[in-house]
């Protein structure tokens, strides 16, 4: 439980990224550039796959899509480059945030831009095969992100 302690809610969301062995997954529809700079630099192994789903909610305004942009080449080669997704449309097929650390599953009604910040919880799922299923069938679907900007105007 996080209410009123965004940093207290952020180092908890970092400090479970930095135990990834192998994969973090990050589903979350409003997921930009300043979260991938908060979080997606807490792996501590370069052979950690990170992979971020969002969506055109994110990248609404006039530089998102740029700043997602740098915030990916911070990465450079270590950790290996992020992989992002984006989810088309208006309104995002997703609606609450999953954090997958390798086999393991977290959700969070909350966006990682404003955890902590109002009463919120992370739990832990104890049965996450399904949803960790359904999260890689958006994934297949979603467009890549250098693909989704192609056509992006400042007004995106």
């Amino acid at each position: 439980w996080f209410q009123d302690a965004p940093e207290d809610a952020a180092q908890f969301i970092r400090c479970l990224i930095g135990q990834a062995s192998h994969k973090v997954f990050i589903a979350d529809p409003y997921f930009a550039g300043r979260e991938l700079l908060a979080f997606g630099h807490a792996i501590r192994r370069s052979d950690v796959q990170l992979r971020v789903l969002t969506s055109d909610l994110a990248l609404k305004g006039t530089d998102a899509a740029t700043v997602l942009q740098q915030a990916i080449e911070s990465f450079g080669t270590y950790p290996a480059e992020p992989t992002i997704r984006v989810l088309k449309g208006k309104r995002s097929s997703l609606h609450d945030r999953f954090l997958v650390v390798d086999e393991t599953v977290w959700f969070s009604g909350n966006s990682l831009n404003s955890i902590g910040e109002r009463a919120a919880m992370i739990v832990r799922l104890r049965h996450p095969e399904r949803v960790a299923a359904r999260l890689d069938g958006m994934w297949e679907t979603a467009t890549p992100f250098i693909d989704s900007i192609a056509g992006l105007s400042g007004d995106a």
